[in-house]
């Protein structure tokens, strides 16, 4: 009988809400129906603004790769003239890295074992 009671009550609340349900839907449907006209309108809008600046893009990412193709190009000759220091700081580098394992592990081997 609590069950019948309960299933009786719900349907009467359904009955209730789904009036409401179909009348909101109902509104949101006719919002949406005087709004989309305004969406579409500034989708439109958009992209024809995208469509404008899309040479104007293409010109200044052309003129950018340009830009850094001289670069390279003029700095080519300073890192050329640079690659021999580049070298020898290298090379010395390495050898105080040697000479620092050396170091440590002269010290490792000379700890008392336990």
């Amino acid at each position: 009988p609590h069950l019948i009671t309960l299933g009786n009550h719900l349907n009467s609340v359904w009955a209730q809400v789904l009036p409401h349900l179909i009348a909101l839907g109902t509104q949101m449907y006719s919002v949406w129906a005087q709004v989309a006209p305004h969406v579409n309108a500034f989708g439109g809008y958009i992209s024809a603004q995208c469509a404008a600046l899309q040479p104007f893009l293409a010109t200044m990412v052309a003129h950018a790769s340009e830009s850094v193709q001289q670069m390279i190009a003029a700095a080519g000759p300073v890192v050329e003239s640079l690659y021999p220091h580049l070298e020898a700081v290298t090379t010395q580098l390495f050898h105080v890295w040697s000479v620092l394992l050396t170091v440590v592990d002269t010290w490792i081997q000379a700890l008392p074992e336990f």
